[in-house]
């Protein structure tokens, strides 16, 4: 399913996408409303953490993913926690389907954690991402569903939503 982001004073109801997300049992793929995505795919950046939500998202991402992309995988965290022990499984499973990747541990300190995604997906210049929606497993420290919920309002690129 692909979705445009909500917009401020229209007349779609403010959490449609939210509930599409969770009850279509599907990927969704959301589009800025700012902005010309004519093509995507080529620098993704997977939002991971140890979850059900974030291996989906990445699975489910990989159709629109192009070999030979040039990936980041993030991780962010607090200070002190070690990186996901998985970490290599997960740069050999994208390299299985061509796609070259790196694993970056961030720790996240005065800035929220969905801001540091999108900085790292600023930096990297990707154009797209993927991340598991509602999904609190991997951030105890955010309530369920808030970091879904900042995303669709303060995406700056597409994102590809798993639950």
């Amino acid at each position: 399913m692909i979705l445009g982001q909500i917009e401020e004073h229209t007349k779609v109801p403010a959490d449609l996408p939210e509930q599409i997300i969770l009850e279509s049992g599907r990927p969704v793929l959301m589009v800025p409303y700012v902005g010309t995505y004519a093509d995507l795919g080529h620098r993704p950046l997977f939002a991971w953490h140890r979850s059900r939500g974030a291996a989906r998202a990445m699975v489910d991402s990989l159709p629109l993913v192009h070999p030979g992309a040039d990936a980041l995988v993030v991780q962010a965290g607090r200070q002190g926690e070690e990186p996901d022990e998985f970490a290599d499984l997960v740069t050999t499973e994208l390299a299985a389907h061509g796609i070259t990747s790196r694993f970056q541990n961030v720790v996240v300190e005065e800035v929220k954690l969905m801001d540091t995604l999108l900085n790292q997906a600023a930096d990297h210049s990707a154009d797209l991402m993927a991340i598991g929606a509602f999904d609190s497993t991997g951030f105890p420290f955010l309530g369920r569903g808030s970091g879904t919920r900042y995303i669709m309002r303060h995406m700056t690129l597409p994102v590809l939503f798993a639950h």
